[in-house]
């Protein structure tokens, strides 16, 4: 796929001061950073979680995150295979390019996926403020993390983690948006049969 100018010059706009700020010591910080949304870090995270809340017998929470994590990650592999948007060049690349094409950066989406949806079961459950407030800014900080180590590291263009983060967003929104309204449903029921 040819990106469309503007596209590329928002490319070449954020990706270039990135990789101008290149050094050995950040090289292995973003490595670093990029391990918190590989495959195994991501499978491994996401069935921790949803056995730890079904053994707590908190099914609903447990299939949110599966949904959020699964559904999140076959979106994204339908938009490489719609889009098929080739990698940046491997001579501008750190670490070895990735098989699959580009846009939209599968780690940058599962970061906004695994991390949003467990930040907000985290939050829903803490009762101070400053702690809630603690926990969304974590969750931010490693998606924008992990975001940003896809393009220091040259195996995306900046445009894919962009698009990243709206679908993932997206599909968080909707797929929390779908429980919520499921719990309030459950809530109401509960309280008539109460009565």
């Amino acid at each position: 796929m040819l990106a469309p100018r503007w596209v590329s010059t928002f490319d070449a706009a954020v990706g270039d001061p990135v990789h101008a700020m290149r050094t050995p010591a950040l090289t292995t910080f973003f490595y670093l950073c990029t391990l918190l949304a590989n495959t195994g870090t991501v499978v491994f995270l996401t069935v921790a979680a949803v056995i730890v809340l079904a053994v707590r017998r908190k099914f609903a929470e447990a299939l949110l995150v599966a949904v959020v994590v699964a559904g999140g990650q076959a979106l994204g592999a339908l938009a490489k295979l719609a889009v098929v948007r080739p990698r940046p060049p491997a001579s501008g690349a750190l670490i070895p390019l990735p098989g699959s094409y580009a846009f939209p950066s599968g780690h940058a989406l599962a970061a906004v996926l695994l991390y949003g949806v467990l930040a907000f079961l985290l939050v829903r459950r803490l009762s101070g403020r400053g702690a809630r407030v603690a926990v969304m800014l974590a969750a931010i900080v490693l998606i924008v993390l992990v975001g940003l180590s896809r393009v220091y590291l040259g195996v995306h263009w900046p445009s894919d983690v962009a698009a990243a983060w709206v679908l993932g967003g997206a599909w968080l929104a909707v797929c929390i948006s779908a429980y919520l309204w499921w719990d309030r449903r459950r809530v109401r029921a509960a309280g008539q049969t109460a009565s």
